[in-house]
Parts: C-alpha cells; structure tokens; sequence
C-alpha cells in the first residue's frame, strides 16, 4: 500500500492488512475493541460491554488470559441465544416482530467473541461490526449479503486511522511534549474512555513546544478517537 492509496482507499481491510504485520499485540487487540466499540449505540447488551473492556484491560496486561477467554466465553453465548432469537423473528409474522432485528446483536457478539480471540483475527472483527450495522430492519431476505454503507466503512477505516495514523509520516514524540499537563489530561481520558478533552490536549501540547500539525489536527479532529489512539499512546510513552 502505498500512502495515497493509505489516504484515499475505502477498503479498511486492506490497511489492517497493510499495518498489521509491524504492530505490537497490544494495539491490534485495541484495534479489535475499537472496531467494536464504533458500532456505537447497538453494542447494547451488559455481557458484550464487559467483554469489550476486558479485551481493551488484557491488552494493556491488567487482566490474565483465562478473564480474555470468559468475555470471548460469554460473548459466543450471546450470539448463540441472538441466534435463536432471530430465527423466530424471521419466522414470524410481520406486525409480531419486535423493532430491532435480533441479527444486529447476533453479528456484534461474534465481532466481541473475536476480538477476545487468539490469534486475533482483526479485520473479521471490522467486517462482523460492519454487517451487523448492514441488517434489515423489517423483513429479512435470507439470501441477501448486508451491503454496508459507505459511511461505516469509513467509519472502519477512521478507527484504523486512529490507531496509527499515517504510518508513511511517523512522528517521533519529543520528551519535551510530555508536560504534566499533557500526560495528565491523556491519562484521564485513557482510563475513562471520554475523549472529550482532545483538543484541551492539542493546545496543552502546542504550549510544550510540539510543532507536528499531524499531532495537532489529530487532536483537534472530530474522532473517533478509541484506546490505542496514536496521539494518546505517543504522549502515554505505549506502544
């Protein structure tokens, strides 16, 4: 891949492919978490929650294997009973359906389940969030493939984004940048998940000196921004 094709490509697969022979452990899990977590409001059930933050805790090593193989345990069973569940909505008749096509859940437990996998199959877990996204609301067609929007796959691919940046214009975080202020504010939002202040952390790292406007527009930008955020690891000193 070349850095047009990095800038210009919708296919996410084809930059997880491109990224993922070089990157630690550590941030492909956070990628898988990250595309789990971009499925926003339908990743919706307690168990795929929990899941998810176990996933984002082992990568960090703050959790042992065998919590990584309970989310991916609990995740299979969700998908399984989504499952049943779908197969008696599809069967149903049309005004006995309940509002949300229990396929929706069925594919974002599977993306959980593999995102708690290893080896770690990173794209699938992308690709399950992506058709899950793609399901019918009314009345299935079981022969039909989910299309996914345009929209979601550049969703997709900005989560990939966020994760590396530009991996054609790496930029080298100076000690200098690492203020009190700057790491606080990066390590508030690690831990809490609210990305919120990335913008207080772009001008909090403009007053230490960083002159990277890859860094700054980064920051600056509306997202989405995930664990594993290259910015927030920079600043954090992770990998």
């Amino acid at each position: 891949m070349t850095e047009a094709e990095w800038l210009s490509e919708p296919n996410f697969v084809l930059h997880v492919q491109h990224v993922e022979p070089k990157a630690s452990a550590r941030k492909l899990r956070l990628l898988a978490a990250g595309f789990c977590r971009a499925a926003g409001p339908i990743l919706d059930h307690p168990e795929l929650l929990a899941a998810v933050e176990t996933i984002e805790s082992y990568a960090d090593g703050a959790v042992a294997a065998a919590e990584l193989e309970k989310a991916r345990s609990h995740a299979r069973i969700v998908a399984v009973q989504a499952y049943e569940d779908y197969v008696r909505w599809a069967e149903g008749k049309e005004g006995e359906r309940a509002a949300a096509n229990p396929m929706v859940r069925h594919q974002v437990a599977w993306a959980v389940a593999f995102a708690a996998t290893t080896p770690l199959p990173v794209a699938a877990v992308g690709t399950r969030v992506g058709e899950a996204t793609a399901q019918p609301a009314g009345a299935p067609d079981m022969l039909a493939a989910p299309v996914v929007s345009p929209e979601f796959l550049g969703t997709l691919r900005a989560v990939v984004w966020d994760a590396f940046g530009n991996p054609f214009r790496p930029v080298a975080f100076a000690s200098k940048w690492r203020t009190d202020e700057a790491v606080a504010l990066a390590t508030a939002m690690y831990e809490s998940r609210d990305f919120a202040k990335m913008p207080a952390l772009a001008d909090a790292l403009q007053k230490a000196g960083c002159d990277s406007g890859a860094v700054l527009a980064h920051c600056r930008s509306g997202g989405p921004h995930f664990r594993g955020c290259w910015v927030l690891d920079g600043v954090l000193g992770k990998e």
